[in-house]
C-alpha cells in the first residue's frame, strides 16, 4: 500500500497567502509496485485538471492559481496501486483577504424624518477588519459620516442615523478595512421615506361553495417598504378567531376551506410593513346561504348595504304612511256605520254576517 505524504511548496509562507498569489503542493510517495492513480481532495471533495479555474494537476504536484478565498481548507493527495490506497495527511490553506460583506445584497431600510435608525455593517475578513468608515450619498453627492455617530468592533460596525429632512434620504455605505487593505466593495444600506402601507383595493368574495370561498384583493401603496399581507377570519357573534394567513408577495388571494356550513364569519385583510399594519378592510356576514356585504375602513357600508339600507328605509316609510292613512280610515267607517239605523250586524258561530 502506497505512503504517501503531503506539503505546501517549499517557497511559500503558509501564514501569508493572500487572495490572488499563486500557491502549489507537492505530494510525495513511496510505493511498490508505482501507482496507477494519484487524485487530490478539497475538503473532501474531489479536484479535477481545470485550467479555466486556475487549478492545474502535474505529475505529483498541484497548482492553484490566483487563489481566492472560496479555496482556503483542507488537502489531501490519495495513491493508489494494486495493493490498496494510500491518502496523505491534511495541509491546511488559509488565504489572507480584505473586508467583504457577509451578506450580498442591499439593505432596503424605511424611516420618518426624526426617527433613529441602528445600522449594522458586517463583513468577513482575514484577518478580520480593524477599523471601519461610513459615507452618505444623495444626489451623486458623497460625504463622509462623522466617527461619532458609529461605534466598532471586531468584524463589525454600527451606526445611528437619523434622517430630519427630505436631503437626509439617500444610500449609505459602509467599509471595512484590515491588515489586507480596504474593502473593495462597500455594504450598502438604502435610506427611503417610509410609512404603514396604504390599505387594500376592491376586495370580493367568489367562487363560495358548501364550505368554502375564494378572496381577492388589489395591493396598495406599500409605504416604501416591502409589505405582506395578512386575512384573519373570525366567527360571529362569538368573535373566535378561526383562522389567521399571511401572503408574502402579490397577488393577493386568499383560499379558506373546511369552514362549518350555517356558521356567520367576518373576514378582516390587513397589509403590513415594518412600520405596521394598514387601515383593515373588513367583508361582513359571510354565511353559505347568504350574499357577502363589504365593509371598508373603520366598518363603513359598502355600496350594497347601502342600496340594500336604502330600500329598507323607504318600505319602512310606506308602512307608517299606511298605518297613518288607516288610523283615519277606520273611525270614519265607525261614525257613518252608526248614523244607519236600517244597518244590523248579527252574530253567529261562522263569523260576522
Amino acid at each position: 500500500m502506497p505512503i504517501v505524504t503531503l506539503k505546501m511548496g517549499s517557497s511559500l509562507n503558509p501564514d501569508d497567502i493572500k487572495e490572488g498569489d499563486d500557491i502549489y503542493f507537492d505530494c510525495h510517495i513511496q510505493s511498490n509496485p508505482k501507482p496507477y492513480k494519484l487524485a487530490w481532495y478539497h475538503n473532501g471533495n474531489e479536484l479535477h485538471h481545470n485550467v479555466t479555474a486556475g487549478i492545474i494537476l502535474s505529475d505529483h504536484s498541484l497548482a492553484l492559481q490566483g487563489v481566492s478565498r472560496s479555496l482556503a481548507g483542507d488537502y489531501t493527495c490519495m495513491a493508489a496501486n494494486t495493493e490498496g490506497r494510500g491518502t496523505s495527511n491534511h495541509v491546511t490553506l488559509r488565504v489572507r483577504y480584505a473586508p467583504v460583506c457577509a451578506t450580498d445584497r442591499e439593505e432596503l431600510l424605511g424611516a420618518l424624518k426624526h426617527e433613529t435608525l441602528q445600522l449594522k455593517c458586517e463583513v468577513d475578513a482575514s484577518p478580520p477588519a480593524e477599523s471601519f468608515h461610513w459615507t452618505f450619498n444623495s444626489s451623486g453627492e458623497q460625504t463622509e459620516l462623522p466617527s461619532r455617530l458609529h461605534s466598532s468592533e471586531t468584524g463589525l460596525s454600527r451606526l445611528n442615523y437619523t434622517p430630519t429632512s427630505d436631503l437626509d434620504y439617500g444610500t449609505i455605505s459602509c467599509w471595512g478595512r484590515n491588515a489586507i487593505g480596504v474593502q473593495k466593495s462597500p455594504c450598502v444600506f438604502q435610506v427611503v421615506a417610509a410609512g404603514r402601507p396604504f390599505a387594500l383595493q376592491n376586495c370580493s368574495v367568489s367562487n363560495q361553495s358548501a364550505d368554502s370561498l375564494h378572496i381577492e384583493c388589489i395591493e396598495g401603496f406599500d409605504g416604501g417598504l416591502p409589505q405582506m399581507f395578512l386575512l384573519e377570519l373570525v366567527e360571529v357573534p362569538v368573535l373566535r378567531l378561526v383562522r389567521n394567513l399571511s401572503l408574502q408577495h402579490p397577488p393577493v388571494q386568499f383560499f379558506i376551506d373546511n369552514l362549518e356550513p350555517g356558521s356567520s364569519y367576518r373576514i378582516i385583510l390587513f397589509a403590513a410593513n415594518a412600520k405596521g399594519r394598514s387601515e383593515p378592510v373588513i367583508i361582513d356576514d359571510i354565511t353559505f346561504k347568504g350574499v357577502a356585504r363589504q365593509l371598508t375602513g373603520k366598518y363603513s357600508l359598502g355600496s350594497q348595504a347601502k342600496k340594500e339600507t336604502r330600500a329598507h328605509r323607504t318600505s319602512r316609510n310606506q308602512s307608517i304612511s299606511r298605518s297613518k292613512e288607516g288610523c283615519l280610515y277606520y273611525p270614519l267607517l265607525y261614525l257613518f256605520w252608526r248614523n244607519q239605523p236600517h244597518l244590523t250586524v248579527s252574530h253567529t258561530r261562522k263569523g260576522i254576517n
